[in-house]
């Protein structure tokens, strides 16, 4: 596994906890008897998190590779990322309700449509906050930036080579 697709997956991990911890604190106020079962929630929920983290950033080589950050369209993020929980949480969240013994499509709405909009969000905040590092460029610089030269190093660079070949130093 590459830098970047196990930095999605920790960052995606991370995100997901904080929103299971924050789920399981606002599902324990009506049933404190939940408290202690808090922390394990927000570890089950972030190692989901880190599984579609990892998932998306299959997505992101197989659709996005050779593209800019400032190139890339945070619409079409929050989508791929919604569609990359679907699956998942389809066949967890059919296994779960199996267990009553009937599947019920009206059952299975919450478990896959929580994750594919977290999971959307998620993918939104990830590409805004990388085209927002991105440093600010200006019109003329996207047109002048198939090859950049720094006048000062190539000044330096041309005195250098002045007296190379003729003796001099």
């Amino acid at each position: 596994m590459d830098s970047g697709a196990l930095g999605n997956a920790l960052a995606w991990g991370v995100v997901w906890a904080g929103f299971g911890l924050l789920m399981g604190a606002i599902s324990s106020i009506s049933r404190p008897y939940m408290l202690p079962h808090v922390p394990g929630y927000a570890i089950m929920v972030g190692t989901l998190g880190a599984f579609f983290g990892r998932s998306f950033g299959a997505f992101i080589s197989a659709n996005f590779r050779g593209r800019s950050v400032d190139e890339l369209s945070p619409a079409r993020f929050a989508f791929g990322g919604a569609l990359v929980t679907i699956p998942f949480t389809l066949l967890l969240g059919a296994y779960i309700q199996s267990w009553n013994g009937w599947i019920f499509l009206s059952d299975l709405i919450v478990p896959v449509a929580v994750p594919a909009v977290f999971g959307g969000l998620t993918a939104f905040s990830t590409v805004k906050l990388a085209q927002r590092a991105l440093p600010e460029v200006r019109p003329m610089d996207r047109l002048n930036s198939g090859i950049s030269i720094d006048a000062d190093r190539l000044a330096e660079a041309a005195n250098r080579t002045r007296g190379r070949g003729t003796g001099t130093v």
